[in-house]
């Protein structure tokens, strides 16, 4: 996901990201998604839950996915 992609959702806090893609989704086995950090690390690193997103992760429904510790916040949904 790029800056334009995330500031859908996370309105004016998506600045914090660079053009380049912030993290990337992915379908993992079966109905799971992976987030995965992508292979040029961004302007500002990628949290999960509080923690840097350094290797790929099954996201669960409630996870929380950031741009740093507290910019552009978003919470896992799938509904």
């Amino acid at each position: 996901m790029t800056r334009t992609t995330l500031r859908r959702v996370a309105g004016d806090d998506a600045r914090y990201a660079g053009d380049e893609p912030q993290f990337l989704l992915e379908r993992g086995a079966g109905s799971d998604w992976l987030v995965l950090p992508p292979p040029k690390p961004p302007r500002n690193p990628t949290y999960r839950n509080g923690a840097p997103l350094r290797a790929p992760a099954v996201l669960a429904a409630g996870d929380t996915l950031s741009i740093g510790p507290v910019k552009a916040a978003c919470t896992v949904s799938f509904a």
